[in-house]
């Protein structure tokens, strides 16, 4: 079975190790939650504001 580590970098660009999944597929999922929630919920909320104001 495959596995995904996953390692997150501090400000001054060093590594850090932050967890292991043993499924592959299932670590691809969590690293795209942790981004939407960290970085495209801004802008998910900043589109949704846009779309709203057009209609």
């Amino acid at each position: 079975m495959s596995t995904t580590e996953i390692y997150g970098f501090k400000a001054d660009g060093n590594a850090e190790f932050i967890g292991e999944t043993q499924n592959a597929f299932r670590g691809a999922f969590v690293v795209w939650e942790h981004f939407e929630k960290n970085t495209l919920s801004h802008y998910s909320q900043w589109l949704m504001a846009k779309v709203t104001q057009e209609l």
